[in-house]
């Protein structure tokens, strides 16, 4: 079955800031994030710069993607060419299922971080 509408999709313009969603401890998150499931290597640091320039300010990580490297080295330009600050970011990461364990979430967390060159996720 094939969907029908009935008027245009709106337009989609990050050039202003992405809606948000008030979290329940108070802090904001845009609700379009990019995603870096499956980004090719070699390809996903360029793609994080154009999509910096585009307006995205949530991004959407995890180690089991194998890309954090190359996503940190990324957002590392980015702030070192005052494209961004790290506080203008919503970085978001995932656990892969085999570290859900309460003394594994630390360590995964630490890891995913130093591949990121990072302090914190949000």
């Amino acid at each position: 079955m094939t969907a029908t509408y009935t008027s245009p999709a709106p337009k989609f313009d990050l050039s202003s800031p992405s809606p948000t969603y008030k979290l329940a401890s108070g802090h904001e998150m845009p609700i379009i994030a990019y995603g870096t499931f499956r980004s090719a290597p070699g390809e996903v640091g360029p793609a994080i710069i154009h999509a910096l320039q585009a307006g995205y300010r949530h991004f959407d990580l995890a180690h089991v993607y194998g890309n954090e490297a190359e996503i940190g080295a990324a957002f590392q330009r980015a702030f070192d060419e005052g494209l961004v600050q790290r506080q203008d970011l919503f970085l978001t990461g995932k656990l892969w299922n085999s570290d859900h364990d309460v003394d594994i979430v630390p360590q995964a967390c630490d890891h995913s971080l130093r591949n990121l060159g990072l302090d914190y996720f949000d």
